[in-house]
C-alpha cells in the first residue's frame, strides 16, 4: 500500500514541536524529527595547539566536577513520577501548540506513551526528551507500539451511519466495506476500476469531497446522491467517466465531512473493513482481497 496515493487537503496541519521541529510520519508508522540537515564537517584545516604543560589530576577533577554541577543545575528535577493526567498537563504547558490526546505509563519507569493524533511517541519524565520509534518487548518478542497503534486506529464499523452511504452489492455481497471517496479524486476513480473486478462484496460509499483540492466535487457529489439511482450514477461518473445532470436535494455530505474529521480521516480513498481496520490510499483488487481476508489479529 502506498500511503502517498491518496488525496489530502493542503490545509492539514502536522503537530508542532518546540524549537522548530516538525513531525513527519512515514508510511510504516515510524516517526522522525526534522530540524536541520546532518552531515560531516571537516575540521582538519583548523590549527591544533598543544598546551605547554598538562594540567594536574586535581585541576582536571575540579573542572569535571564543576561542569557536572552546572549541568545538573540546568536540568529540571522531578522527585516523583507523574500520573498520566499530571504528565499530560505538564506536556501541554511545555508545548501549548501541540494537542496530546492520550498519555499512559509504559513498562519502562518514568517513560510515558504520548499520543498525538494517530501517532505514538514517548517522553521522559521531564517532558524535554522525546523518543520517536517503536517500543519492543524483546522477552515476549512483541512490538508494543504496533499493538497500541492497531487498537488505536480501529474504527467501529457499526457506528458508521450506513443510511448516509451509497450501497453497491457485487455478487452475494457477503463481505462488507466502507469507502470514503471523492468523485473528483483520480485515485478514487482508479480504485473504482479495481472494485469492478471484485465479487461477493457489499460496498458502502460515503461521499467525501475534498473541496480544497476539488472545488466542483461537492456539487457533483450532491448530484450523485440526489439521482434516482445513486449507485448507478456513481458508476457512471467514476467508471464510465460520463457527466450527469446537476441536481439538488437534502444530502448528508456535510455531516459525512464532520464524521470523517472526527474519525481522523482526512484523505481519499479511505477504506474501512468490518473489523475496524483502515486502509488509506489506492490499492489493487488483488491486494484488497488479501487484506479483507486477513484476520484482524495478524495486522
Amino acid at each position: 500500500m502506498n500511503l502517498f496515493q491518496s488525496h489530502y487537503p493542503p490545509t492539514a496541519q502536522q503537530p508542532s514541536l518546540p524549537n522548530g521541529y516538525v513531525m513527519r510520519f512515514t508510511p510504516n508508522a515510524h516517526c522522525a524529527g526534522n530540524k536541520a540537515p546532518l552531515g560531516h564537517y571537516d575540521n582538519s584545516s583548523k590549527p591544533r595547539s598543544s598546551p605547554a604543560k598538562w594540567p594536574s589530576r586535581l585541576s582536571v577533577f575540579w573542572v569535571l566536577l564543576t561542569s557536572l554541577w552546572a549541568a545538573q543545575a540546568q536540568e529540571p528535577r522531578v522527585a516523583e513520577p507523574f500520573s498520566p493526567e499530571e504528565m499530560k498537563l505538564r506536556l501541554q504547558n511545555l508545548y501549548p501548540s501541540t494537542h496530546f490526546s492520550h498519555i499512559e505509563q509504559t513498562p519502562i519507569p518514568n517513560v510515558y506513551q504520548v499520543d498525538i493524533g494517530e501517532n505514538i511517541i514517548y517522553s521522559d519524565l521531564s517532558g524535554r526528551y522525546f523518543i520517536f520509534g517503536h517500543l519492543m518487548d524483546m522477552l515476549e518478542q512483541q512490538d508494543l507500539t504496533q499493538t497500541k497503534l492497531a487498537k488505536k486506529l480501529k474504527i467501529n464499523f457499526a457506528q458508521i451511519p450506513l443510511d448516509q452511504a451509497i450501497k453497491t452489492v457485487k455478487g452475494q455481497g457477503k463481505q462488507k466495506i466502507i469507502i470514503f471517496s471523492d468523485p473528483d479524486c483520480p485515485f478514487c476513480q482508479r480504485l473504482e476500476d479495481e472494485l469492478q473486478q471484485m465479487d461477493d462484496l457489499t460496498i458502502y460509499t460515503l461521499l467525501y469531497p475534498i473541496e480544497n483540492l476539488h472545488p466542483k466535487a461537492k456539487a457533483k457529489a450532491i448530484s450523485i446522491w440526489c439521482s434516482d439511482n445513486p449507485s448507478l450514477a456513481w458508476k457512471k461518473v467514476m467508471v464510465d467517466k460520463l457527466p450527469i445532470p446537476t441536481l439538488h436535494c437534502a444530502h448528508p455530505i456535510d455531516s459525512i465531512k464532520v464524521m470523517a474529521q472526527q474519525l481522523g480521516i482526512n484523505g481519499t480513498p479511505t477504506l474501512i473493513a468490518e473489523d475496524g481496520r483502515k486502509w488509506v490510499g489506492l490499492t489493487s483488487h488483488t491486494e484488497l482481497k488479501q487484506w479483507l481476508n486477513t484476520p484482524s489479529h495478524s495486522q
